[in-house]
């Protein structure tokens, strides 16, 4: 299927957190306390990573509820393909918890008035379509995961990155080539920058 089981982590004593309030710019902003933390080894290798939490039901009858971290591991190498993930635009259309993203403000879409924060779950992606598999994972499943399993599999070079990390001027300049995959519409003007200094 395109991944490999890299480690467990718990089980952990979970518990109930707050829903955000609603602040300045309608962010919606989660100051939870943290259950675990993991230190990322030097032997991981650059990609795009999941981490899926699983319920441990207390009988039988208890359904089992799933959802995903997403989170991408860089590295500095000098590579073929460089391969920028769109997490702006993941996060720019994620409605967690109810309808916050960029795109429901009641002033209009995508305008000043309306912030959004990393420090949040995706929520399931249904702009388009219904997709069971995005809940936690932004939009990676839904549209960069197919290419990103075809490289790997035909055994090209390949390295990750996040948007923020292109505003690094430098970033890529040791890869001979950039991909903007999937659904990538959200730049800041220094990644621009940083990937016109690439050509």
């Amino acid at each position: 299927c395109g991944a490999r089981l890299i480690t467990k982590l718990g089980p952990f004593e979970g518990k109930e957190q707050p829903v955000p309030g609603i602040g300045e710019k309608r962010l919606r902003e989660c100051r939870w306390d943290k259950s675990t933390s993991i230190t990322i080894p030097s032997d991981w290798l650059s990609g795009v990573y999941l981490g899926r939490l699983t319920t441990l039901p207390s009988s039988k009858d208890e359904p089992c509820w799933q959802s995903y971290i997403v989170f991408i591991v860089t590295d500095d190498r000098k590579a073929d393909i460089l391969f920028q993930c769109s997490d702006n635009t993941w996060q720019a259309y994620n409605k967690w918890p109810d309808d916050y993203s960029l795109y429901t403000d009641p002033k209009g879409n995508q305008g000043p008035w309306s912030d959004v924060s990393f420090d949040r779950p995706y929520a399931k992606y249904a702009q388009i379509y219904e997709n069971p598999q995005s809940v936690g994972s932004g939009e990676w499943l839904c549209f960069e995961f197919p290419a990103a399993y075809w490289l790997e599999k035909e055994g090209y070079d390949v390295t990750y990155c996040s948007n923020a990390d292109m505003i690094t001027p430098d970033h890529g300049l040791k890869c001979k080539a950039f991909i903007s995959i999937g659904h990538d519409e959200y730049w800041d003007i220094r990644q621009h920058d940083s990937v016109a200094k690439m050509r």
